[in-house]
């Protein structure tokens, strides 16, 4: 397994580790053996644990990019539907309203529910404006 040190690098770690040992006054060579092997196994110890994340979020990305391309290859799917859809249609051109009732119903006007069409509410109606009117005209006479 690399660690992504080199060793000049590593080298370079251990060096700036003995120099703090012997900063903080350890005089017998057994001390500073035994604060060096013990730096270094904390060290290796904080590699492998970052190692280990490392490998854990590339599994994780690994799933998500998986449930990506599945989720994108459904949609692929979909879309090549709807354009076999849209080629056996006649042309837009050639279309009636009819036809484009069939061919869109979620789009186009539908003749048999008014409120499909514009104005949707009561008070917008032609009648409703037309009764209103009547109704202010019975009240000033």
């Amino acid at each position: 397994m690399q660690i992504g040190l080199t060793n000049k690098a590593f080298d370079h770690v251990i060096v700036k580790n003995l120099l703090e040992i012997l900063q903080q006054g350890l005089e017998s060579p057994e001390e500073v053996e035994e604060e060096k092997t013990f730096r270094l196994h904390r060290m290796m110890e904080s590699f492998v644990f970052s190692i280990e994340i490392l490998f854990e979020m590339k599994i994780g990305k690994k799933k998500e990019i998986t449930k990506f391309i599945q989720e994108s290859r459904g949609r692929i799917e979909n879309y090549k539907a709807e354009l076999g859809k849209l080629g056996q249609m006649i042309p837009f051109e050639h279309m009636t309203l009819e036809d484009f009732f069939e061919a869109f119903p979620e789009k186009a006007l539908n003749p048999e529910n008014p409120k499909s069409f514009w104005p949707h509410t009561e008070e917008d109606t032609l009648e409703f404006k037309e009764k209103k009117l009547r109704e202010s005209r019975d009240e000033h006479h």
